[in-house]
């Protein structure tokens, strides 16, 4: 729903809402996708006998998870591809952006 919605301000180009939008889409994958890898380690680690738990918890334990400008695995690609096409023009659509350019992302 962030994503469509992000998508949505990003082609009528309303880009600081769409920032807004896709950054938190972001930041729920990436913080889901490392609370799931550490809810795997910490299964395997306990599948092993250890029982100390991992340090840190969510994005914590994996550094810049949430930050689109670094290289990441962790985050929403298609929401980080049009992040950075934005922060080229800073989050500002050219005057003359014609949201019907960009019209074929809506179509799968």
């Amino acid at each position: 729903m962030l994503h469509r919605r992000g998508v949505k301000k990003y082609l009528d180009g309303d880009w600081a809402e769409a920032k807004l939008l896709l950054e938190l889409m972001d930041r729920a994958v990436a913080s889901r996708v490392a609370k799931l890898a550490q809810e795997a380690q910490q299964k395997e680690r306990q599948e092993e006998g250890v029982e100390k738990p991992l340090p840190g918890s969510g994005s914590e334990a994996f550094p810049g998870a949430a930050s689109y400008g670094e290289t990441s695995l962790l985050g929403d690609g298609p929401s980080r591809t049009l992040l950075e096409y934005m922060a080229r023009f800073g989050f500002v659509a050219p005057e003359d952006w014609d949201p019907s350019q960009g019209r074929a992302l809506e179509s799968k």
